[in-house]
């Protein structure tokens, strides 16, 4: 089976908090049990890494951040922004996920609920949603 993640934090950076710390756990289960797993993860540095005998390919990617210049102009009002950071990278991940699975796509994809939306309207995968943040994300 081939399982791909979209991701805010990448498990193989310095920093990570939770999600990352989830990942790690669940993709090495996830290869130990003979599965295939893809990474679409925001990172300081892009590119892409297979790692573990190919089980895992990584792929590094970097997040638009307009939403959080605008705040600036908005007096660091983040809420106010939200809905625009949610389309900015809805549309990244969507079009990394798009171009990276194209010609290799997953059986399920998971991500958080951050990014996903466009995402859930295409035709590449099923998609799982995990709900990882505040209320006000919901």
């Amino acid at each position: 089976m081939h399982i791909a993640f979209l991701t805010l934090e990448s498990p193989y950076e310095e920093h990570g908090g939770g999600i990352a710390a989830y990942l790690r756990a669940m993709t090495k289960a996830l290869i130990e049990c003979g599965n295939r797993v893809t990474i679409i993860a925001h990172a300081r540095e892009r590119g892409i890494h297979r790692l573990q005998n190919g089980a895992l390919r990584l792929v590094h990617i970097r997040l638009p951040s307009l939403h959080w210049y605008l705040s600036r102009l908005l007096w660091g009002n983040r809420t106010a922004v939200l809905p625009l950071r949610q389309f900015e990278w809805s549309f990244a991940f969507r079009d990394a996920a798009l171009k990276t699975l194209e010609n290799d796509p997953p059986d399920v994809i998971e991500s958080g609920e951050t990014g996903a939306l466009f995402l859930a309207h295409s035709q590449l995968a099923p998609l799982v949603i995990r709900l990882h943040g505040s209320d006000y994300v919901f």
